[in-house]
């Protein structure tokens, strides 16, 4: 490994916490205040990484069942945990995800809002599993 490779790890090791950095759109201040402190807010991220990253998909099942509630309930859920976590254009496409499913905007609408939630989502998803070593 040489040096520039380490940069992220000696960054986080020289702030004195364990919490991520660098990653475009999450605002680890912003997560920290809607927390308990350090320790659950870094749950709350390993949390969101293990489990929300299907949402999407859940999303487009429940729209291809004829569930539209379902899906409007999921991209709220959604939505309220990007919030927490800090991660706000992430909770910004959830809002215009759930907005769209309550206006019951046209399938084609709706599928292309929750692949562009997947996408950006599995990027986060990523780089908080690399950073936190989850």
């Amino acid at each position: 490994m040489n040096i520039l490779d380490a940069a992220p790890a000696l960054a986080r090791v020289a702030a004195g916490a364990d919490l991520p950095c660098g990653i475009p759109g999450l605002d680890t201040r912003f997560g920290l205040q809607r927390s308990q402190g350090r320790d659950a807010y870094l749950a709350r991220l390993r949390a969101f990484a293990a489990g929300q990253e299907p949402v999407p998909a859940q999303i487009r099942a429940a729209l291809a069942q004829g569930d539209p509630g379902t899906a409007e309930r999921l991209a709220q859920g959604l939505q309220g945990t990007l919030g927490e976590i800090g991660a706000h254009s992430l909770r910004h496409w959830a809002v215009h995800l759930q907005a769209a499913l309550l206006a019951r905007r046209a399938p084609e609408t709706l599928d292309a809002l929750a692949d562009g939630l997947e996408v950006r989502m599995a990027e986060l998803i990523g780089q908080l599993n690399h950073q936190l070593g989850t």
